[in-house]
């Protein structure tokens, strides 16, 4: 199973994309505006996980104060 993946479904003609995050066991649930579920329609799908950020060999943890400045400056420690 793939945790902490977003999961999108994009409309392949007019709509709103409906958004997931995927849980330890690799399942989700979607939201469209705000509001549970997914239109019925046709679409394209796909799921991505990014990288954790790394420092020292040592995970940044999202949120932290490292964490932060690092995006606020635009930069990644080397690995």
């Amino acid at each position: 199973p793939l945790a902490d993946a977003s999961v999108t479904l994009k409309p392949t003609a007019k709509g709103q994309n409906a958004t997931g995050r995927s849980n330890d066991k690799g399942e989700f649930t979607l939201d469209t505006g705000g509001k549970p579920g997914a239109f019925p329609g046709t679409y394209i799908v796909s799921v991505s996980k990014a990288a954790p950020m790394m420092k020292d060999g040592k995970r940044i943890q999202p949120g932290s104060p490292e964490y932060l400045e690092m995006i606020k400056s635009a930069t990644r420690p080397e690995e």
